[in-house]
């Protein structure tokens, strides 16, 4: 394995421990998950905070949504489509939420660094989303670019409210949703 493989390869097996652990997950437990010895991130990564930082970084990036957003079924009917969608999105958005806590954190210091990389991964998912509603123009009563604005805002809702708060469910979203770009939507 390059160098820069068994960097990826740490990297990929830190993000899902920082994001069920948050910052506390140790090194032992990285090296457990990447079945390689402890000593071995440190000969890529100089401290754990590099890596945390690195972990931050790659995850804070769209890529695994963007690419199943340009895979979706472009034939299944509007509705159907509005929740695959919102169901993308709503795991990403609860993926950022869970690393701006990580941010928070001393273990990560200046999360502000972070604010150009995060707008970029918005607007990547927001072409992403106008992309992936751009076939359902005709169905639409707003363009797509605008669609996919209302889109993201119901899929922040669903990732960053706890269900028994004010968050929507899947059903409301998906309603909310098509009331505001459906063309004709049974209400």
């Amino acid at each position: 394995m390059s160098p820069e493989e068994r960097r990826e390869a740490i990297i990929a097996a830190t993000i899902p421990l920082v994001l069920d652990n948050g910052v506390s997950v140790t090194t032992r437990e990285i090296a457990e998950a990447c079945g390689i010895a402890e000593g071995t991130i440190f000969r890529v990564f100089a401290t754990k905070q590099e890596l945390l930082v690195a972990a931050v970084q790659q995850s804070l990036l769209p890529d695994d949504a963007v690419e199943k957003l340009r895979f979706l079924d472009r034939g299944q009917p509007l509705d159907e489509h509005v929740r695959s969608l919102l169901k993308i999105i709503a795991k990403q958005f609860s993926r950022r939420r869970t690393l701006e806590l990580a941010l928070a954190s001393p273990v990560v210091p200046d999360g502000r660094r972070f604010r150009n990389l995060d707008k970029d991964a918005i607007t990547r998912l927001h072409e992403g989303v106008a992309d992936a509603l751009a076939g359902y123009a005709s169905k639409l009563r707003v363009t797509p670019r605008v669609a996919a604005k209302i889109l993201l805002a119901a899929a922040v809702s669903r990732a960053t409210l706890r269900p028994n708060d004010a968050a929507l469910s899947a059903d409301e979203a998906v309603d909310f949703v098509m009331a505001a770009i459906a063309q004709a939507y049974p209400r």
